[in-house]
């Protein structure tokens, strides 16, 4: 439900565990290879952007069955959806929602979008081996709308020996989810597979506040998603990808226009995207080449007679040197096309990235530099500078500052009267130390010229008008992210938590709408019996508004939990079980109509649901 104000905090648990006894979770977290912080391959550890990598093990014994279920755990990031499956989610970084979203490396911004936002909704995650997320302006390494951060959802790729996968979830509100996966592996040569079909009744999209969804009619949803890889090796240097993914979405949705919205049986909404993926890597020596080209393909139908196509394609080349055995350089050239089919407009942009990293004993430096040639409005210079001291083997401390920007969208270039658009732009700088499992960082950022839109008069109106501008002040986004990992040993228990406080005002001073200004979340993953394991999830949403500035619809303050169970039959079988929301708490994302501060209709949220499913391997 939406509660009256409360304090919580978990600041003070945290520092009493920070000296429980204890083992810190495994060193190799810090070892493992990641991609997406400076777009090239390096252990986490000699990172020194904020970053969090989410594994296929955490997606497969905790359950996530989306992106945004995945992302409740992670500091700084929060989320907000319409419904349920198949609605619209907006997901922000330290306040922000200009953030880059990546699949292997290829930009999954939609150009037909509102704001080149992604369909977060349709990103499922059965096929998919690891989510690394970069918090902090990351222009420097990527470019346009990378400006809050970035994440880079990377793929399964057939290993060492071929097997197969079948899996089978069921739910309720009918919900089934079928599964399969195929890995073959040759000596030259591999490949992988995987089919995914999910289709629930769904519940109602909206609802009025306080009413039992299970009143109104049902919003359907049904996905089905289809990728192939292929790797070749012509010689132990030499490596050919291609990737290709499907995905078909079908989701009924509850129209604002309908005259009973809760009960609007009519709208439908259709997502169609098709990804294309050529990779070549070269190893010799010190030197690495790697070239990419890559081609995205949204089309989108919203209710009747509203269809949307958007295309971007991708051409890169980048030259990596390890010139001595802690330090590298590397260039980077890419040229991308961008356009939907509601405007005339293409956008061009031809970039250059330099990069270099230097190791100086305890001592990490990084510097990167872009420039970005555009058709369509001003050339972009971006730059970034990071830097880690390692104080002993477990103490680090690290900072970052860097420029970024946010191109307008297409849609918002040519929309009604809007006239000369200009790219926002980020300035950011963050601190942070690790020691012993505990991580505290503190972030500051800055907008300047943040894209706003505008409507003057009523809709149908002689003098109606709507468009978009640039705000003429700075939107700021400052706080703290706190996380604490620790393998409690005697008692079998894995235990995580995260804190995150946030301000974000726009240049008026006025609190943005749908940030929680406090998150936090605790993690208990058990595994003291024998084949099983139990993980307890628990977060909290702080204060949160549906509508800038204080006084609106609060909607935060309110506590949600979830349970699952995984148990190894053999070798080959797994059985597994979840409850989503288990004290069926009664909170909403977003409101669609209000009187004053009191909410009329919001978003349905599902309540309590459960899922029991099995999986078997080969």
């Amino acid at each position: 439900m939406l509660h009256n104000s409360k304090t919580f905090t978990l600041k003070p648990l945290i520092a009493a565990l920070a000296f429980a006894p204890g083992l810190v979770i495994a060193d190799n977290q810090l070892s493992q290879i990641v991609v997406t912080a400076n777009n090239t391959e390096q252990t986490q550890r000699s990172v020194t952007a904020n970053m969090h990598v989410i594994t296929r093990e955490e997606i497969e014994v905790k359950q996530y069955q989306t992106l945004t279920d995945a992302l409740v755990s992670v500091p700084g990031v929060s989320f907000g959806v319409n419904g349920g499956r198949g609605h619209a989610a907006n997901v922000y970084i330290r306040g922000s929602n200009r953030v880059l979203v990546l699949l292997n490396g290829t930009p999954l911004n939609d150009p037909s979008s509102i704001a080149n936002t992604v369909n977060f909704e349709s990103l499922q995650l059965d096929d998919i081996e690891r989510i690394e997320i970069v918090r902090g302006a990351q222009s420097a390494i990527w470019g346009a709308n990378a400006a809050a951060g970035v994440i880079n959802i990377i793929t399964q790729k057939a290993t060492r020996q071929g097997s197969a996968r079948v899996g089978l979830t069921l739910g309720d509100n009918g919900y089934s989810q079928l599964s399969t996966a195929l890995k073959l592996v040759g000596e030259d040569v591999d490949a992988s597979y995987h089919f995914n079909n999910t289709k629930t009744d769904g519940f109602t999209q909206l609802k009025p506040f306080k009413a039992n969804q299970n009143n109104f009619e049902r919003d359907g949803y049904e996905q089905t998603d289809i990728s192939l890889a292929i790797g070749l090796n012509p010689t132990q240097r030499q490596r050919i990808e291609t990737f290709v993914k499907q995905t078909i979405m079908d989701a009924d949705f509850d129209s604002q226009f309908a005259p009973d919205k809760p009960n609007d049986s009519d709208s439908n909404r259709q997502v169609k995207s098709t990804i294309r993926q050529l990779s070549y890597q070269l190893r010799h020596n010190l030197f690495e080449l790697t070239s990419q080209v890559s081609e995205t393909e949204i089309e989108r139908t919203e209710g009747v007679g509203f269809n949307y196509l958007g295309k971007q394609d991708q051409k890169s080349l980048q030259i990596q040197s390890h010139y001595r055995q802690d330090d590298s350089t590397q260039i980077s050239i890419v040229q991308s096309n961008t356009s939907s089919d509601q405007n005339d407009i293409t956008v061009n942009n031809t970039a250059l990235n330099l990069f270099n990293q230097n190791q100086f004993g305890k001592l990490t430096l990084n510097q990167a530099l872009r420039y970005d040639q555009f058709n369509e409005f001003k050339n972009k210079t971006t730059g970034r500078l990071g830097a880690a001291y390692a104080i002993n083997q477990h103490t680090k401390l690290s900072s970052n500052m860097g420029t970024a920007y946010t191109a307008p969208s297409l849609y918002q270039l040519s929309y009604g009267s809007t006239k000369d658009l200009k790219p926002e732009e980020t300035r950011d700088w963050d601190i942070r130390i690790e020691t012993y499992g505990f991580g505290i960082s503190y972030f500051n950022s800055e907008i300047h010229d943040m894209i706003e839109y505008e409507a003057i008069g009523n809709w149908g109106d002689p003098d109606y008008d709507d468009y978009f501008y640039n705000l003429a002040g700075k939107s700021k986004f400052s706080g703290w992210e706190i996380d604490y990992s620790r393998n409690l040993n005697p008692i079998n228990t894995l235990l995580s938590l995260q804190y995150s406080q946030l301000k974000a005002k726009d240049d008026q001073g006025k609190t943005l709408a749908r940030r929680p200004e406090q998150s936090a979340s605790i993690d208990l993953r058990f595994y003291g019996l024998k084949d099983t394991q139990v993980n307890w999830h628990t977060r909290y949403i702080g204060t949160k508004y549906d509508y800038r500035n204080d006084g609106t619809q609060q909607i935060g303050r309110y506590f949600i939990s979830d349970l699952s169970v995984n148990y190894t039959v053999n070798n080959h079988i797994s059985l597994h079980a979840k409850v989503k929301n288990l004290f069926d708490e009664d909170y909403t994302d977003a409101v669609e109509n209000a009187t004053g501060s009191t909410p009329d209709i919001v978003y349905a949220n599902g309540g309590r649901q459960f899922f029991i499913g099995i999986r078997a391997q080969l």
